[in-house]
């Protein structure tokens, strides 16, 4: 019998289709929920995506929607932990203490935009779920005589306003500006809102423009944990991030 997915899958990546790989979603559309409203958002082509099938399958998409108009943007879609605390709550708390604090301002300009983050849990007919009914639980031999509870995971959806590279910079000066902003903000994160980023990267040290300079801007808090309490994902996360 034919697997539907497979054919779908062999439709969009068979001849003429995947000259490029990174055109496997040009055109499509992602539908999310942005407060009482639908918002539809085209999909262009994929910035980038993480390799092997351990992890959290991270996949950055170029967007455009209507909701945001004139903006770049950036579609991250992957599946963390269940529990991991979402990305767009740390930048929250990194907004609200720079905004309480009356010389922080500047903290802003370093900083990702996220103009929306959405989870979508799985189905219980899904693979995902269906394997996790299986694993959880289990005690045998194969995990070391210890009991094994696999994590449900959830699709999260995040939307950012799109941000430069650091291999985008085109001189001495831009890149050691690029690498004090990240640095001085990264310091500020650990000591004010007690936040500890874990995943600081040559890919995560990024930039936009801000009244016409450049700002570096320390992106991608997905692995990111309070100092004050260190909990079973801080752990995770420390195992994954840096």
């Amino acid at each position: 019998m034919p697997d539907p997915f497979l054919e779908v899958y062999r439709h969009y990546t068979g001849v003429g289709m995947a000259k490029d790989s990174k055109t496997l979603f040009s055109g499509r559309h992602i539908k999310l929920q942005v407060g009482d409203q639908s918002v539809l958002v085209k999909l262009g082509r994929i910035i980038m995506r993480q390799t092997g099938i351990i992890g959290r399958n991270t996949c950055v998409v170029e967007g455009t929607s209507a909701a945001w108009p004139g903006r770049e943007l950036a579609v991250k879609i992957s599946w963390p932990a269940s529990s991991w605390v979402p990305e767009n709550t740390f930048v929250d708390e990194i907004k609200r203490a720079a905004e309480a604090q009356e010389d922080a301002a500047w903290v802003l300009d370093h900083i990702p935009t996220i103009l929306h983050a959405e989870d979508f849990p799985l189905l219980p007919d899904s693979p995902g779920y269906k394997l996790r009914e299986y694993l959880s639980g289990r005690d045998d031999k194969s995990f070391d005589d210890k009991v094994f509870n696999y994590e449900l995971r959830v699709c999260r959806v995040t939307v950012h306003e799109r941000l430069q590279p650091l291999d985008a910079l085109t001189t001495p000066e831009d890149y050691a500006q690029v690498i004090f902003d990240v640095f001085q903000v990264h310091c500020w994160i650990y000591d004010h809102p007690r936040i500890m980023h874990r995943d600081l990267s040559q890919g995560n040290i990024m930039w936009h423009r801000r009244r016409g300079r450049i700002c570096g801007v320390l992106n991608d808090f997905d692995l990111s944990s309070y100092r004050d309490k260190q909990d079973a994902s801080s752990w995770n996360s420390t195992l994954y991030g840096s």
